[in-house]
């Protein structure tokens, strides 16, 4: 619907506009229903019990991936969670070899571990494999496979005729709709829009160059990171003289810079006009940016924010009219719309594990303590008595340490918190596009694996804790969860029922929100100090099954049997 009703607004020879709109479906389009089936996985051992639950919602597509194995080793049970974005295939690779990588490091079979140096080195020695070739051919069948799997899905999906009738009224309101609504409408903020239009922009520049360049950037950055970058490529009046770092197609950086371009002084004069006049409207955003309060340059070296860009004129351009109507030409037109459905979406896992990543919220139970390492928004609470103690912390862009780091990496940070425009989180597993550095090593690029690691040691007042993606977090604060989980378990709920529960209760009535609700959602209780204790078979269907597997004469002889039997009773 996005999609469509944006596109009924640009004509189709405006091939900026008409291709960046494919990009623009992956960042804020969602499904017309949401997806409710939960998937359930039930177990434990002679310690504690666990039941996770996951829901795909609103989102195009189920990215999150995670761990339940009670026995990953004689002591110890491991527990993690992986929300991955711009692709499923990073979580899920992790899902299915993370464990075996951390199990075989030689630290880990120490009798006295460390375990921040062997949880660091896992994610940083797991990270750093993702960028060998043979793991990212890996990582391209799985997202061919999810891909094959969901045209099937779709194929398979039944098309409700009056569902389509009834979305047309709605399809043409929006079509005239100005653009910010429709935009808002879907989950797309305005505020968002030119980080998002850059991003799309700067991919383009690298698809086809295989580089970013950052001559006239005004931040400097490291080679290739510029991907998603807010920073506008002309100078601004009255500013330094621009770096003297070049970034070239190698990732190698020379010592000078030069304009090699012929001067065109009508050009030169057109151009400092235009740039004068969107200075001065940059100024009154800065200026209203300023009268909040924030500074974001106090704590650290580098810009405090990425300029801003005037989202107004884009919508107007893109939603206005256009003196070149007269051309439209209405066969050419449906040609390319079929072309713009079908088309891949620029930034939705071009290169997996290059262009797609996955949190990591990984916790290794012990008897008498919990091991903890995260990176990424995802996170762990344990319920002491009836509070909660958060296990892990959310790596943000605008925190201290994170932004020194990816200032230090030379990224920027925009205003909404985005890396380079792009990711709104500073800790993942993959996204190596923006990990190109190769002057610092890979635990300090501005995106960065290298975890938090936090030992918590139990008490006899700890009950259970919860890992969970931020499906859950953006909709309820770690003590709201805690409530929610305890007071059911002390009314006697079962860890299913209330998982499932949870999963609904974050799940937004619908998409005209800021997108709260709207994510995957993976939720895990682990009730600690509670032996697993298998459910009893279900006496009622295993007597169905069984009657189902008779052959037509002996299910006639026992329903005979049956009523004779009755008949007995009587």
């Amino acid at each position: 619907m996005l999609t469509l009703a944006i596109g009924l607004r640009v004509r189709s020879h405006d091939h900026f506009a008409f291709n960046f709109l494919r990009h623009l479906v992956t960042m804020g389009a969602y499904l017309s229903k949401p997806k409710t089936d939960i998937e359930i996985e039930i177990g434990g051992n002679a310690n504690l019990t666990y039941c996770c639950a996951s829901m795909q919602g609103w989102r195009l597509h189920q990215e999150d991936a995670h761990n339940t194995i009670p026995n990953f080793d004689e002591e110890c049970s491991l527990f993690a969670v992986y929300d991955g974005h711009g692709g499923a295939e990073v979580a899920q690779y992790a899902s299915q070899n993370f464990p075996n990588f951390l199990k075989k490091l030689p630290i880990w079979s120490e009798q006295e571990k460390d375990f921040k140096k062997a949880f660091e080195d896992a994610f940083i020695g797991f990270d750093d494999r993702l960028r060998q070739p043979e793991v990212m051919r890996a990582l391209s069948e799985i997202a061919a496979e999810n891909k094959r799997g969901q045209n099937v899905e779709d194929e398979e999906e039944e098309i409700d005729e009056e569902e389509l009738d009834s979305e047309k009224p709605q399809l043409m309101q929006e079509a005239r709709l100005p653009l910010r609504e429709v935009l808002g409408k879907y989950g797309v903020d305005s505020k968002d829009f030119m980080n998002i239009v850059m991003n799309y922009a700067n991919q383009q520049m690298r698809k086809k160059e295989g580089t970013v360049k950052a001559e006239d950037a005004d931040a400097p950055g490291p080679s290739g990171s510029a991907a998603g970058s807010s920073t506008r490529p002309t100078k601004r009046a009255g500013s330094p003289p621009p770096s003297n770092a070049k970034v070239e197609a190698n990732g190698s950086a020379s010592a000078h810079q030069e304009n090699e371009e012929p001067k065109n002084e009508s050009a030169d004069k057109e151009a400092d006009e235009a740039e004068k006049e969107e200075e001065d409207e940059e100024s009154e955003d800065e200026d209203e940016e300023a009268e909040d309060g924030e500074d974001k340059s106090e704590n650290g070296p580098g810009p405090s924010r990425a300029p801003l860009l005037n989202v107004d004129r884009f919508l107007r351009d893109v939603s206005g009219d256009s003196d070149s109507d007269e051309d439209y030409d209405e066969e050419t037109d449906e040609a390319e719309a079929e072309e713009f459905i079908g088309a891949p979406i620029p930034g939705g896992g071009e290169i997996p594990g290059d262009d797609s990543g996955a949190t990591a919220c990984v916790v290794a139970v012990y008897k008498d303590k919990l091991v903890i390492a995260n990176a990424g928004d995802s996170r762990a609470v344990l319920c002491r008595k009836k509070e909660a103690v958060d296990l892990s912390l959310d790596h943000k862009p605008e925190d201290d340490i994170e932004r020194r780091r990816i200032y230090a990496a030379g990224g920027t940070i925009s205003g909404d918190g985005r890396v380079n425009g792009g990711l709104n989180l500073s800790r993942a597993l993959g996204d190596h596009f923006y990990k190109k550095n190769i002057s610092i090593p890979l635990k300090d690029q501005m995106i960065s694996a290298l975890p938090d690691v936090k030992i918590e040691t139990l008490t006899e007042d700890d009950t259970f804790l919860v890992v969970a993606c931020d499906g859950i977090w953006n909709s309820m604060s770690s003590q709201q969860v805690i409530n929610f989980v305890k007071e059911r378990l002390d009314n006697g709920g079962e860890l299913r029922f209330i998982c499932e529960e949870i999963c609904r209760h974050c799940l937004a009535e619908d998409t005209e929100g800021d997108g709260t609700g709207c994510d995957n959602i993976t939720f895990m209780i682990v009730k600690l100090n509670t032996p697993y204790i298998a459910p009893p078979e279900d006496e009622e269907y295993a007597e169905k099954t069984a009657v189902e597997e008779k052959t037509p004469v002996e299910a006639e002889e026992a329903a005979v049997e049956a009523e004779e039997a009755a008949v007995e009773q009587e």
